[in-house]
């Protein structure tokens, strides 16, 4: 069985080879302490097909707040 890191790998490669147009754009980063909070936007195009998803060829714009922390 691959290990966690060999998935989360084999995910992202494959994430950009659907969106290789894929940008992101950092609009707050926040840290205190042991922690960091990064609130972001990605725009993307789909090309080609992702995982069980036909491609569209349309254009994708997620926000997303990721937070992090040291242990």
């Amino acid at each position: 069985m691959p290990t966690k890191f060999a998935r989360v790998q084999r995910f992202v490669a494959r994430s950009f080879n659907a969106f290789p147009d894929l940008e992101a754009t950092i609009e707050d980063l926040v840290a205190e302490e042991d922690r960091v909070v990064c609130r972001y936007a990605s725009r993307m195009r789909h090309q080609p097909d992702f995982m069980v998803i036909r491609a569209t060829g349309k254009q994708l714009t997620t926000n997303e707040i990721k937070r992090l922390q040291e242990r």
